[in-house]
Formats: structure tokens, C-alpha cells, sequence
């Protein structure tokens, strides 16, 4: 007769006692079988083990959070995130953002193409008043998302950036460069006109040279040729100050 097997096999050793175990022996020597499982890379067995660990309890933060990365390691990306969020949102839940925080930027090294680690990480940040981290980690994961195929990511996430720093020259002249590219090309241009509003005289010239590269028209030449000239007029001695010193 054919066995029926219910549990993973890799957890077979641990279930073989006929003597009945609490729980929480069982999850305690599931877990140490799954730990060393991993140290010794047999990391498909220490996934059936964390895996069959997640059904012997209801808080499942600590052990999703040493799933997580190795169903990543293993190219089973849809399943890490699934863990990354179980474990971020557990956390979240018994106000403990340090640690989901944690585990969000590993979620942004495992998974640098899942939009939403990027997302979450830079929010919980905010949260904890951490304005320039949140930034960094958003700008870090514009720079993950390149090309027609995740165009959208950068937007969104070069949208975000902006609601921290909205007149940072590189930020909107990416943005708008992004938008031009799909399409967006009179909301590329009022942002650069907005940020011209908010520029010092200095950024000018660096955003209409911007601006000529993503549309080329002639009035946005002349714009860009004026700005680039009038800080060099201004700066120019005068010629009649310096005749009149020559006559004398």
C-alpha cells in the first residue's frame, strides 16, 4: 500500500519518535535542523524546514524573515517577497520598526527589481524621521530601474523622492526626462518649468541645456543661451569705466 506522506520529507527524522512531542519541542528542533540544514548549504532543505516550521506556530515574523532570503537564493522571487512582507508586517504590527526595517533592506538586496521593498523601506524611514535615509534608499532604487520595461518604478519612485526634496535639480530633471520618454511630455515641461522658479541662478543653465536635450525647440534654445550668457555679461567689467581710466 502506498504511503501517504503529508509532511516534507526533509522533516522526517524530526516526526520518526512515536512518542508524542509538545509543540514547542517541535518547532524548537525543527528550527535547529532547518539552521544547520543552511550551514551546511543544503538550502532546499532548510526551506522544507522553515517552511514546515511556519505551520507548528502563528507568529511567523522571525521564521518567514530566515525564509525569506533563501527562497530568494533559490530564484523562487514571488515566494521571498510573500515572506518578506509576512515578517515586515508582523514586526510592524507589534511596533517594532527597527527591525522591519531590517527586514525590508534585505528584502532591497534580495529583491532589487520588487518596487514595493523600495517603497516600504524608504516609508518606514520617514517614519522614524530619518529624511535623508529615506532619500537615499529611494534614489538608490531609481537607479534599479532602468530602461522602457520598468519605467513606470522610476517614475513612481522619483515621485516620491520629490515630496522630500521637490526643487533638487538632478531629481526633477530625471523625472522629467522619464516622463518625456513615456509620453508625458507637458508634465515633464511644467515641472521644468516649476523648478526653473525655485532655481538659483546658478542651476539655470544646467536646466535649460535639459530641457533643449529632451525637445530641441528654438525657444528653449534661446532660453538656455540666455542663461548661460547673462551670468558672464554681469560678471564682465564695464568698457566705459575702464576708457575713462585709460583718458586719465
Amino acid at each position: 500500500m502506498a504511503m501517504n506522506i503529508t509532511e516534507p520529507t526533509a522533516v522526517s527524522s524530526i516526526l520518526s519518535t512515536s512518542l508524542p512531542v509538545h509543540p514547542r519541542v517541535l518547532l524548537k528542533n525543527t528550527l535547529v535542523q532547518a539552521h544547520r540544514a543552511k550551514l551546511r548549504g543544503k538550502l532546499r532543505q532548510a526551506i522544507s524546514l522553515y517552511e514546515y516550521a511556519l505551520t507548528l506556530t502563528s507568529d511567523h515574523a522571525m521564521i518567514a524573515s530566515r525564509l525569506a532570503p533563501l527562497l530568494a537564493h533559490e530564484g523562487r522571487h514571488f515566494e521571498a517577497w510573500r515572506q518578506f512582507q509576512k515578517a515586515g508586517r508582523a514586526l510592524m504590527r507589534r511596533e517594532q520598526p527597527e527591525w522591519a526595517l531590517a527586514v525590508y533592506r534585505e528584502a532591497t538586496r534580495m529583491l532589487p527589481l520588487e518596487f514595493d521593498a523600495w517603497r516600504i523601506t524608504a516609508s518606514i524611514e520617514r517614519l522614524l524621521g530619518r529624511h535623508d535615509h529615506a532619500l537615499e534608499t529611494l534614489l538608490e532604487g531609481r537607479r534599479r530601474f532602468r530602461g522602457p520595461l520598468h519605467r513606470d518604478q522610476a517614475i513612481a519612485l522619483l515621485d516620491l523622492a520629490r515630496r522630500l526634496e521637490p526643487w533638487d535639480t538632478d531629481i526633477v530633471i530625471d523625472l522629467a526626462g522619464q516622463l518625456q520618454q513615456a509620453g508625458q511630455a507637458q508634465r515633464a515641461d511644467d515641472l521644468l518649468d516649476e523648478l526653473l522658479e525655485h532655481s538659483p541662478q546658478a542651476e539655470l543653465a544646467r536646466i535649460h541645456a535639459a530641457r533643449s536635450r529632451m525637445t530641441w525647440s528654438p525657444r528653449h534654445l534661446l532660453r538656455w543661451l540666455e542663461s548661460f550668457l547673462q551670468p558672464l555679461i554681469k560678471a564682465a567689467p564695464s568698457i566705459r569705466p575702464r576708457y575713462g581710466a585709460l583718458r586719465d
